[in-house]
């Protein structure tokens, strides 16, 4: 694949992650027992309680994760399979709680216990009706330019709920809720929002000290520097008082290493958008460089330099997403926090700098 190719489609990804979704999702008429009879979803569709068992197609990781997180994976018949999405621990850092979600969905779908109903974005409504769910339960992202998929499939008599794309604690919790009070799960969902929020206020005391943090995230790959609009690790940064110094104007833009420089960051997370660097050799470039070498940030070892895992650890809006919001946590307050996180944080070796969530 062409170097522009795989930029163009690793920055669409990107701002995938960090789709802005259309709305809270809002309670509408009491049902006469003190909770709602219907809810919003984030396409503005009317949800109401689902009866009897429910059989249902999810078309996002995150739809699919959280479903099974409330209970339901048995209620499963198709999802997504985008290559590697499913490989996350069912054991969430920090977070206290059994999740009915191994990464053998990967298996299921293989053996044909869950049907694949190809890529996130490329799936289509008459294939996943050929499936015969009830339920469809999918992402803002996946229909804002185009709802005809939705349409057709609720046309056809089959409830879909849309999820919002937008990251963060908050709309992670209102996306476990809706689909607690649409199939009968709601002390789950609630029990998951308290635990989120618990880990959550955590991670936001342990910062509480670290205002006015010039912050930023920057994508190294083929010898090039790239800054975005907007990302899930920017928005993270934001949401711990962080202030971002680089951002592009476009979606996804290149930026010099005198730039860098020019806006004097205090801390910077990089990237390789899975192009699967050697981490240890580009530092050592950088330290050599007439230019990157003299930045305050790189000569003084205030940044960060992320394999894939670390990586995605904040795309994935599901309670996993606590794990990600910890890690750079760490990586901007690890004096106060008590962890020293390495300037090359590994597949392997990063979930070793979370574990002060526990």
């Amino acid at each position: 694949m062409e170097k522009n190719q795989l930029i163009t489609i690793a920055a669409a990804l990107i701002v995938v992650v960090a789709a802005v979704g259309v709305g809270l999702f809002v309670m509408q008429d009491d049902g006469g027992d003190g909770g709602p009879s219907e809810m919003k979803d984030a396409m503005n569709n009317n949800i109401t309680p689902l009866e009897g068992t429910q059989r249902i197609v999810c078309t996002t990781v995150t739809a699919t994760e959280m479903v099974c997180d409330l209970g339901l994976r048995s209620n499963v018949i198709g999802s997504t399979n985008d290559a590697g999405i499913y490989d996350v621990d069912s054991e969430i850092i920090g977070i206290d709680m059994t999740f009915d979600y191994p990464a053998s969905m990967e298996a299921d779908i293989a053996n044909g216990t869950v049907k694949s109903i190809g890529g996130a974005t490329n799936w289509t409504a008459d294939f996943v009706a050929s499936l015969n769910p009830t339920v469809v339960v999918a992402e803002t992202y996946q229909f804002e330019a185009d709802a005809s998929r939705m349409t057709q499939l609720q046309t056809l008599g089959i409830t879909v709920i849309v999820l919002s794309s937008d990251s963060g604690v908050d709309t992670m919790v209102d996306n476990y809720e809706l689909l607690g009070f649409a199939f009968d799960k709601e002390d789950r969902a609630e029990d998951i929002a308290d635990a989120v929020n618990s880990v959550n206020d955590k991670i936001q005391n342990a910062v509480a000290g670290n205002s006015a943090i010039k912050a930023a995230h920057i994508c190294y790959c083929f010898g090039s520097y790239y800054i975005y609009n907007d990302s899930t690790t920017m928005g993270v940064l934001e949401d711990l008082g962080c202030e971002i110094v680089l951002r592009s104007e476009s979606s996804f833009g290149t930026i010099s290493a005198e730039q860098i420089a020019d806006a004097d960051p205090d801390v910077i997370i990089f990237d390789d958008m899975a192009t699967d660097l050697n981490w240890e050799e580009v530092v050592a470039g950088w330290k050599a460089d007439p230019v990157m070498g003299a930045i305050d940030v790189i000569a003084q070892d205030d940044f960060f330099c992320l394999e894939y895992g670390p990586f995605k650890a904040t795309s994935y809006n599901t309670v996993h997403f606590v794990e990600g919001k910890a890690l750079i946590a760490a990586m901007i307050a690890g004096d106060s926090i008590g962890v020293d996180v390495p300037n090359v944080l590994t597949d392997e070796n990063w979930k070793n700098y979370i574990q002060w969530i526990e």
